[in-house]
């Protein structure tokens, strides 16, 4: 799960805002594509609990395939590397909490 600057998604006619990513990988053939499924979530650290909470707003698929697979598939950071890549088809920017 990454930390992401927070953007507002519309839901079910209202505005939410997410604050993380969550990337899993579903399908990968190791030679020319990926199948990527991503959720955008909103992260609170409620007061009487340890760890925060995650409710998740928004999911959906990627394909990451051609050039940008091959870059992947090279890459020595490669969890790194597809989270950046996810997060720029989607328009996200990936921070440091």
């Amino acid at each position: 799960m990454a930390h992401i600057q927070p953007v507002t998604l519309w839901i079910a006619g209202t505005t939410q805002t997410a604050n993380v990513f969550q990337l899993r990988l579903i399908n990968d053939d190791l030679a020319t594509f990926a199948q990527l499924y991503y959720q955008l979530g909103s992260e609170i650290q409620p007061p009487d609990q340890p760890e925060p909470s995650v409710t998740w707003l928004q999911d959906g698929n990627l394909t990451c395939t051609g050039q940008a697979y091959q870059d992947w598939s090279h890459e020595p950071d490669a969890n790194e590397w597809i989270y950046e890549w996810a997060a720029a088809q989607l328009n996200l920017t990936i921070v440091t909490p």
